[in-house]
């Protein structure tokens, strides 16, 4: 092999190291600017729908904000093979299963599935007992789907790309996202429950 060669040879290596790092710098800048915002945000959301937290974040805001910066660089981690155009898939995912936002119409054949196994004199206080767990369930849920649409609002911001993967990567995204959501509810709680009112006494 002559010095051309070699010459040419090298020049390629330090051009795909030269690109590898230039990626690998891009990737950590979205990511980091990513975890910074979603971090911010997510707090405002939980704020916003715990009002009567406000007076109080000064006393939970850093350490709920560094338990969301953990969460949300697991989440990228987790979702690595599909926010890098370089490693997307057409894999058929399992069914990564997303609740329905409305489940009026679910917990309604659910209650008369079970009513129907259930003595008459028993109705009344299992109807009672139904009733309580679905408000408690439903003011939950729309704040888990309140995150979850923050969470992917943000997400297209920093990763504008990803509107053009495939369906599977999509729900693949947004079911991670859900997660992500779901988890953040139950962080709120440890760090600011003791803030939140009763509303369900």
């Amino acid at each position: 092999m002559d010095d051309y060669e070699n010459l040419e040879r090298y020049d390629n290596m330090m051009n795909f190291f030269d690109k590898w790092e230039k990626e690998r710098e891009e990737n950590n800048r979205k990511a980091t600017e990513f975890i910074e915002h979603v971090s911010t945000e997510l707090i405002q959301v939980a704020v916003k729908y715990f009002p009567e937290t406000e007076e109080h974040k000064s006393k939970f805001y850093q350490p709920l904000k560094d338990r969301l910066f953990v969460m949300a660089s697991e989440f990228l981690d987790s979702s690595d093979s599909i926010l890098y155009p370089a490693n997307e898939k057409e894999d058929t995912f399992p069914n990564y299963y997303i609740p329905e936002r409305d489940q009026t119409e679910i917990e309604r054949i659910y209650r008369e599935n079970i009513l129907k196994t259930m003595p008459k004199e028993q109705h009344a206080y299992f109807i009672k007992l139904e009733d309580e767990r679905i408000k408690i369930a439903s003011f939950d849920s729309e704040f888990i789907f309140q995150s979850h649409d923050k969470i992917k609002e943000i997400l297209l911001i920093h990763y504008p790309e990803i509107v053009d993967y495939s369906a599977n990567n999509l729900r693949f995204i947004n079911y991670y996202s859900y997660m992500f959501a779901k988890e953040y509810l139950d962080e709120f709680y440890y760090y600011a429950g003791n803030f939140i009112i009763d509303r369900f006494p």
